[in-house]
Formats: structure tokens, sequence, C-alpha cells
């Protein structure tokens, strides 16, 4: 497998903008991504990641992650992550987030948090339900924990009529360990009620007084 490398995607050349641009757009519908011009606008709260093949630096990208940083936290949100659909099946993916875990922790951050759709509130039989459930167990695969989180419901989800209720992942990221896994165990308590305060308010501008924001915390005995 080639070796790769995870690059911001301000220092790309045009031609490569323009091939992440197409990853990104080829790979999300429409309802679920924000415009090109918001995740390219060099936010200083967060980071356009792409993986590239070390040895074939002319090829298109691999992938890529856009993360935000948290508030004043040192927890960081993954917003989006996708490998290029030509090229998954290869350990791709794993790639990419491997290298995303290392990027995070060599920079100071302390945990990495994400969302994904529910599968519970998909039909049974329904492909979108294998795609949760296979998105799940990637995370799951690598580390990621689905946290004990109840009624999480981000703006846009979960009501009716909106889109599909989400679950909260994440884990401390940690020094690997002697097997090589990268990421450390699921917060709980304290832990996990800063990361549920800080993904509403600095992911989805939700103060933490906001009735959705205590409905969680309340919930989730946090």
């Amino acid at each position: 497998m080639t070796q790769r490398g995870l690059v911001a995607f301000a220092g790309l050349d045009a031609t490569h903008q323009a091939a992440v641009r197409h990853v990104y757009e080829s790979s999300f519908p429409l309802a679920l991504r924000a415009p090109w011009e918001d995740i390219t606008a060099g936010r200083p709260d967060e980071r356009l990641l792409v993986l590239l093949d070390e040895e074939r630096r002319e090829a298109p990208p691999v992938g890529l992650a856009l993360i935000r940083h948290l508030g004043d936290t040192s927890l960081s949100f993954v917003r989006y992550f996708v490998v290029d659909a030509e090229r998954r099946g290869g350990g791709h993916g794993s790639a990419l987030l491997s290298a995303l875990v290392t990027h995070l922790r060599d920079t100071g951050r302390s945990m990495l948090l994400l969302d994904v759709e529910d599968p519970d509130g998909r039909p049974g039989d329904s492909p979108e339900r294998r795609d949760d459930l296979r998105r799940i167990d990637f995370y799951r695969r690598h580390g990621v924990h689905v946290l004990a989180v109840r009624e999480y419901a981000p703006p846009d989800h979960g009501q009716e009529g909106e889109e599909p209720a989400l679950l909260l992942m994440g884990a401390f990221l940690r020094a690997p360990s002697s097997d090589g896994f990268p990421l450390g165990p699921a917060p709980v308590g304290p832990a996990l009620r800063e990361a549920v305060t800080a993904v509403y308010r600095d992911r989805y501008g939700l103060d933490p007084e906001h009735p959705v924001v205590r409905a969680t915390l309340r919930a989730s005995g946090l």
C-alpha cells in the first residue's frame, strides 16, 4: 500500500483543489453538505485536511476530513470525512482516520468527536440503514465509541419531518498502545458533559442553557 500524507487544503495547487472539491461534492447529497465556499473559507477554528499518495503526488486525492476545534476546549469535531468513491475498499479510510488522529494528537487535541445518522430511525431493509450501520462499524473498529448520550438532537435532526436522528461518537486521543491502536476510552461523567455542551455550542450554535441542550444532558444523566 502506498505511503500517504495528510496536507492542508490551502497548500494544494489549483488542480488538486478542484479534485478535492469533486470528491466532496460527489460524496454527499446536496442536503447534507455545506456550500463549498463555506468549508474553504478558512475559518480560524476549522481545518480542511486532504490525504494524498506521497509516492504519487500528482494523483487525485485519496480523501478529505474537515475538522472544527470546539471553542476554547481541546476537543475537535469531524464535520466531514470521506474517501474518493473510486478508491474505497483499499484501506484508504483507515489510513485517512489514522492520519487524522495522529495530526490531532500531535497538535495537542485531547478528544475526537463526530456524529452519525442513527440506523434505528430507518426502515429495517433500507439501503440507508445498511449504510448507517457500516459507517458506525467502521468507526467502532477504529476505536471511536458510540457515546452514552440520549436525546441528542442538533438542529434539523431528529424532529418530525427533519433529517434522521443522530448519534454522538467519540474517543479520547491517547498515544498508541503496544498494538498500534491510536484511540483511548470513551468520555464519561464531566468529560462527556463538556463534550456534549461543546458540540452543541461550537458546532451547532446552541447555548448551554438552550432547552435542547438541557434535555440532552438531563436524559443522559449529565
